[in-house]
């Protein structure tokens, strides 16, 4: 039953290959196959372009404004987008999963169990059936558990959408385990085991280990103690593996290859996406730290997040943590947040550094780390200009201090499928493909984009909005509206983004394309009254009413409809980035859009990031 099983989950694995084999095809051949892997310093002229310098460029280029081309959506694809957001894109309470991805769970389960019960007999008897199972679930755990694998790449999802399936396998092969050591006393009794067979002490320590791991991974003690749970989780599954390959050899030997295999080419992937490097950290306003990479200006697409430590000193100093790359890489056509003017104005204190204009326009990947924990605020903490390194680190930067950090990514992104068929090749002015995120996805191909952002989640949907409005000054997108919604509690957030987005509104305004940008701020705490901080942008003292916002979206869409002619809109994308209830309210808006109104737009994709996973 074992083999069953094993056959049964990769037949599973080999027809999501062929669902998504379109798709992949298409990304392998319009070349974006060879972007957002590793890191790197780019090419091209020192020191990047600024905003104001690729204006000219593009109004000597274009001479007027060009308006985007809608690419209608097909019916199919606008009707099967509304009734999966209909049925399953709900976030089902408790669990915090999409209706989606519960029902690929009990999918999962149900063969799990069929295999461990059908034609079983007494368990009591055959209790060596509930271990078979388990441990023909060992390549699906492992194989989950690891940042890089062919089956990700395939499926063109990061390894964190993929995660709840790493832990239900997990516990599967718990209960599997708790239920062949259950029946084996339950048949032997406890007082007729040779407790000095190897067979029963490796055994034992088998247990132990499932016990080891089972207490560490309960949700409530993985998020009060993480380090002590990725700890504990990796002795255990070692223990697991070596007293299981005592216990039974015979058995588990050909799965120990396998594992072997699949965590040794991970542990090699993530040490060639590595890179250690120094970085400028400072201390920006509502306990925010920015912390901006030397030389590392390509490799990433907007929406992905890398790995980071930051070895600042103390015990904690050389924790990996995941954060989303706060800015687009340097070939994108708009200088980064990384700007003298942004980290200026965000400073708590006044200072103007000599030598800080040579960092402008590089694009160093530079991540927003906000202080919440006891990593994050002793990094805050760390990043003080009470003291510098060095004479010539104040000469240089005045202010915040040089750190090494260790850089592995990037990974994830965005998962959009495109909104014809597998079309992702853009027929565009240049000739050039374009598209965000690692794998099949596109916000630019989208005609409306709604970007919603929580807090620190602004860093997701910063990157992407600095992306969709440069494509589309290119004349490589075909986007004609993009909204950003930012809900945050204190209004001095905006200082961690107010030149960029001043930057980017102006991009739009003043460059080729007829782009519409609406930035939209709400604010939960004090709002200073008149305060408009970016040029254009509307401030309110309330949280976001994601429906409503959403509705004008898509009405905007429509009205573009009408006004050309057209049959169905070009579609909409929403992407969001923050805590749990905003990302379930913007799923619960998506899924509640009238039928006739969704088709008509072309229909809705969403793609959503949280706060943890």
């Amino acid at each position: 039953m074992a083999d069953n099983l094993d056959l049964a989950l990769l037949g599973g694995a080999a027809l999501m290959f062929l669902i998504m084999a379109p798709l992949m095809s298409s990304w392998i051949a319009n070349g974006r196959f060879a972007g957002a892997w590793l890191l790197s310093g780019g090419k091209g002229k020192k020191g990047g372009v600024g905003v104001e310098d690729r204006l000219t460029r593009f109004q000597t280029r274009q001479g007027m404004k060009v308006p985007a081309r809608v690419r209608v959506v097909s019916n199919w694809f606008a009707h099967a987008r509304y009734l999966y957001n209909k049925v399953l894109l709900p976030t089902v309470p408790l669990v915090n999963l999409t209706v989606g991805q519960v029902l690929v769970g009990l999918l999962y389960i149900g063969v799990v169990l069929f295999f461990l019960f059908f034609d079983a007999g007494n368990l009591q008897s055959n209790y060596k059936r509930p271990a078979f199972i388990g441990v023909a679930q060992m390549p699906a755990v492992f194989l989950l558990a690891t940042k890089n694998n062919i089956l990700l790449s395939a499926l063109g999802k990061g390894y964190e959408k993929l995660n709840f399936l790493h832990r239900l396998a997990g516990r599967m092969m718990i209960l599997c385990t708790f239920l062949h050591v259950f029946f084996f006393f339950k048949m032997q009794g406890t007082l007729n085991i040779d407790y000095s067979s190897p067979t029963i002490y490796t055994g034992v320590a088998t247990f132990s280990a499932v016990i080891l791991i089972f207490f560490t991974s309960l949700p409530f003690f993985r998020a009060a103690f993480y380090q002590i749970f990725l700890y504990s989780h990796i002795i255990g599954w070692l223990t697991f593996l070596i007293a299981l390959n005592f216990h039974v050899p015979e058995v588990v030997r050909p799965y120990t290859y396998f594992v072997i295999a699949v965590l040794g080419s991970d542990f090699l992937l993530r040490a060639i996406k590595t890179r250690v490097r120094s970085a400028t950290v400072v201390p920006l306003s509502a306990g925010m730290t920015m912390v901006q990479c030397h030389g590392v200006s390509e490799g990433w697409r907007p929406g992905q997040h890398v790995w980071v430590r930051v070895f600042y000193g103390g015990a904690k100093g050389g924790e990996a943590h995941p954060f989303t790359v706060a800015n687009a890489p340097k070939s994108y056509p708009v200088r980064s947040l990384s700007t003298p003017d942004l980290l200026l104005k965000s400073l708590p204190f006044s200072y103007s550094p000599p030598s800080l204009v040579s960092n402008s326009g590089q694009h160093n990947l530079t991540l927003l780390a906000k202080s919440t924990g006891n990593w994050t605020r002793g990094l805050l903490a760390a990043s003080q200009p009470d003291q510098f390194n060095t004479k010539e680190e104040k000469q240089s930067f005045g202010f915040g201090k040089i750190m090494k950090v260790s850089i592995e990514g990037p990974y994830g992104g965005t998962y959009i499928p495109a909104f014809t068929h597998a079309e992702t090749q853009a027929e565009t002015k240049f000739g050039k493909t374009v598209g965000t995120g690692p794998m099949y996805t596109d916000f630019s191909e989208s005609q409306s984009v709604l970007l919603v952002a929580g807090g620190s989640g602004i860093t997701f949907a910063a990157s992407v909005l600095e992306e969709v409005i440069g494509l589309a000054v290119q004349g490589r997108g075909r986007t004609k509206a993009v909204t950003l919604v930012w809900s945050m509690k204190a209004i001095e957030c905006v200082d961690w983004y107010q030149e960029m987005m001043t930057s980017l509104v102006a991009l739009a305004k003043n460059g080729s394309s007829d782009l519409v940008v609406k930035i939209r701020l709400f604010v939960t705490g004090p709002v200073r009254a008149n305060y408009i901080p970016i040029p254009g942008s509307t401030v309110l003292h309330s949280r976001p009413d994601i429906p409503l916002i959403l509705l004008d979206v898509v009405e905007d869409a429509l009205r573009t409809v009408e006004t050309r002619g057209y049959e169905r809109a070009g579609g909409v994308a929403v992407g969001t980035c923050g805590p749990m209830p905003l990302v379930k309210e913007v799923r619960r808006a998506v899924s509640g859009v009238e039928k006739g109104m969704a088709v008509k737009a072309g229909g809705i994709v969403v793609h959503s990031e949280t706060f943890g996973w």
